[in-house]
């Protein structure tokens, strides 16, 4: 799997790579996946969304470009209605993810005052 992605979308992104390279990526309704889920971000995190736009949008440049113009009013429209809701931490997620993607930084963030590659956050 792309370790830049860090969290969130890089299973999505395998399966792209798969089908891209003429493998068959199949869905299997009946199936059971065990999940703990927000194990790595707690829901409704700055964290959270900031991986999730990030990646979202760094996926989609690669494999549908499309599509961003959708997924950037979605994620918009929903960090506003977090933000109304009194939660301002997925909006700022959403625009540093933003800032980010355009940026072009992957892997994990760097806690604040410590130093990175350029155009790299972690090790990822």
């Amino acid at each position: 799997m792309d370790e830049s992605y860090f969290l969130y979308w890089e299973d999505t992104g395998w399966c792209a790579r798969a089908h891209e390279k003429g493998y068959a990526v199949l869905f299997v309704p009946a199936s059971h996946v065990r999940h703990k889920v927000s194990a790595s971000t707690v829901g409704r995190s700055f964290d959270q969304y900031y991986y999730f736009t990030r990646n979202g949008f760094a996926f989609l440049r690669r494999h549908d470009p499309l599509r961003i113009p959708a997924f950037g009013i979605y994620n918009l429209l929903f960090g506003l209605k977090s933000l109304i809701e009194g939660n301002p931490k997925p909006l700022r997620g959403l625009l540093r993810g933003v800032v980010d993607f355009i940026d072009r930084k992957t892997g994990a963030l760097v806690p604040k005052g410590r130093r990175s590659e350029p155009g790299k956050y972690g090790s990822g």
